[in-house]
């Protein structure tokens, strides 16, 4: 009696797992589509891309002392958009956002720049920006490696 019931909770376990595993299987594609759609009913700040690689960076060469990306989104509501902050995980981390409200149809970019003297070796970096949107918190998240 007792294996009969173990049996039947790892049957249902596995059931739960693979059933949870086969609907996150979406791509990063699928899930901008997704999101791109709620931002027609609501009010969604979705980037052009939300990850970058730096790939490997020579720290010696002066014009790699700071490395930046610019992030770029698009308000595609008719409620200006404002981005409010952005922190960064990381002292080695600064960013500019923008200053004033975009506007629909207008592009905004959330510039994150890195101070490669305080780094080495690879890296990940993550920066939370804030803004009024209802996901009211979006991770950006740069990766490189440095080389001394």
């Amino acid at each position: 009696m007792k294996n009969l019931r173990i049996i039947k909770i790892i049957c249902v376990v596995a059931f739960c797992l693979v059933t949870a595993s086969c609907s996150n299987q979406t791509s990063k594609a699928d899930g901008q589509e997704a999101r791109k759609q709620v931002n027609k009913d609501g009010f969604v700040l979705i980037f052009e891309e939300d990850e970058y690689d730096f790939g490997k960076v020579d720290a010696r060469k002066e014009e790699n002392e700071f490395i930046s990306k610019d992030f770029v989104f698009t308000n595609d509501n008719e409620k200006p958009l404002i981005i409010t902050k952005a922190d960064f995980s990381c002292g080695c981390v600064s960013t500019k956002i923008p200053d004033k409200p975009i506007l629909k149809g207008e592009k905004g970019i959330v510039k994150v720049t890195l101070d490669t003297k305080q780094l080495h070796g690879r890296f990940t970096k993550s920066v939370y920006v804030k803004s009024n949107a209802e996901n009211d918190v979006e991770l950006l998240r740069v990766t490189g490696e440095i080389k001394k």
